[in-house]
């Protein structure tokens, strides 16, 4: 579970994605980026990579959901963002959300948010979401650190055929 948690809003960038998607669904809603800092426990033994980010967030003045693919707040609203590195131990980490906001709050400040059951999930393999390396593909090629490991003729402990 996320802890201490603070946020602010920031400028969305556009060239990142960060923008209401859809027509019918967001149709009255305006986007609005927002960055939270929260503290979090890594008790694994190395840093963890993108880390998906579950949870829901609220606008305490309309007492809805703020998140564009859960309006009404009564349903999981499944993965929300990425958080890029989680360093083992007790860590503050930041990350970023594009809350879904009724016009109505243009040229205002950010409602205040609620953060409701706010955690980060890591699964083995995540990484899956990166571009495959050259490596990826071929993990025998040169310069790549497995290719130790599959060479038949190497004379080492990870060496296939040993």
């Amino acid at each position: 579970p996320m802890s201490n948690i603070r946020y602010e809003e920031v400028k969305c960038n556009q060239d990142k994605g960060e923008m209401l998607k859809g027509t019918m669904a967001t149709k009255g809603l305006q986007p609005r980026c927002v960055e939270v800092t929260a503290e979090v426990t890594n008790p694994e033994n190395k840093n963890l990579k993108k880390a998906g980010v579950f949870g829901k967030v609220n606008n305490v003045e309309e007492a809805t959901s703020v998140l564009a693919n859960a309006m009404d707040g009564a349903s999981d609203n499944g993965q929300m963002t990425l958080i890029e590195d989680i360093p083992p131990g007790k860590t503050d980490i930041k990350f970023r959300f594009v809350a879904a906001l009724p016009k109505k709050y243009n040229d205002q400040p950010l409602p205040p948010l609620e953060f409701v059951a706010m955690k980060a999930s890591w699964y083995p393999g995540s990484l899956r979401w990166e571009p495959l390396s050259e490596c990826d593909l071929n993990p025998t090629a040169d310069g790549c650190d497995d290719a130790v490991r599959y060479c038949k003729n190497c004379k080492n402990q990870y060496a296939v055929g040993r």
